[in-house]
């Protein structure tokens, strides 16, 4: 049910998606090139060979309104190396031509020669449409996800734990404009509590006008207080960048008051439109672009 609420034009904001979380930022659509992973460090490349890792954590937020989208993230990553954790600032959203894309979870496995990433801007260049990636993408995670999964039992326990409570192993989120319509095209992939796989989460989010609709990914539970009051969309039409800062901020300081470092600053927020998507000043967060 999506309340309503008095502005200068009636908007009723509300629906949220309950994918179990996504990420976000504002750039030029022209010239994105590919960002290098900040935990690729020399030292750490010199010895994945010996060991093993993983890079995983993230806490985005996906608003979807009828003229633009907004997408938020977090700037920090976890990246386990024979059972010690590291941390260091990470930029969460990358972009391909005019589509924009995002991901939680594990994202990066060297052991697997697995790059979310790299696949997720592969298959961005392929396809035709933003709805359409999801469908180009699940076969392609699809045929590695097995080998994740077992990878995870012995090297990742701390994270595979999680998965079995439900938390999705892997999400990703491409976002953009489809015939001058806003849309998040959304895919999850899980396992069970026995630790079978599932079949993959897939949702194509988009409003009709004067609607709003909300997806969160990975980190989230701090954040789906907010967006679960039934006042959330007054708040955001008043102020769509500073609610959706809020938001991953909360995740942030739920991190810090647990002694968790996988949700961290800074944050990056990004404002796309029919015309492209730009870094709101101030909200670049970890990623290079300009």
């Amino acid at each position: 049910m999506t309340p309503s609420f008095p502005i200068a034009t009636p908007v009723d904001i509300g629906s949220y998606d309950r994918l179990n979380r996504l990420a976000g930022y504002q750039v030029s659509l022209t010239k994105i090139c590919s960002f290098v992973i900040s935990p690729h460090k020399l030292w750490l490349a010199a010895i994945i060979m010996l060991s093993s890792v993983s890079a995983q954590g993230t806490s985005v937020a996906v608003i979807v309104a009828d003229q633009f989208i907004v997408v938020a993230a977090d700037g920090a990553a976890k990246t386990t190396f024979d059972g010690v954790e590291y941390f260091e600032k990470y930029c969460k959203i990358r972009s391909e031509g005019a589509t924009f894309y995002t991901a939680a979870g594990s994202y990066w496995i060297p052991a697997l020669n697995f790059d979310l990433w790299d696949l997720a801007a592969k298959e961005v260049r392929r396809s035709k449409r933003v709805s359409e990636t999801i469908e180009l993408i699940e076969p392609v995670i699809g045929r590695k996800f097995p080998s994740i999964v077992e990878w995870s039992k012995t090297f990742d326990k701390k994270n595979y734990a999680t998965w079995l409570t439900g938390t999705p192993a892997i999400a990703v989120s491409f976002v953009g404009f489809e015939s001058d319509i806003p849309l998040a095209a959304t895919i999850l992939f899980q396992i069970d509590a026995a630790g079978a796989i599932l079949k993959p989460v897939k949702n194509i989010m988009r409003v009709s006008p004067g609607t709003a609709r909300a997806a969160l990914l990975g980190t989230n539970t701090a954040m789906r207080i907010a967006i679960d009051a039934p006042s959330w969309g007054r708040t955001f039409i008043r102020d769509p960048v500073r609610f959706i800062e809020g938001m991953i901020q909360s995740e942030i300081d739920a991190a810090a008051k647990e002694g968790r470092k996988d949700v961290g600053p800074p944050i990056a927020i990004l404002r796309i439109t029919s015309k492209g998507g730009v870094f709101e000043l101030g909200h670049e967060g970890a990623c290079p672009y300009r």
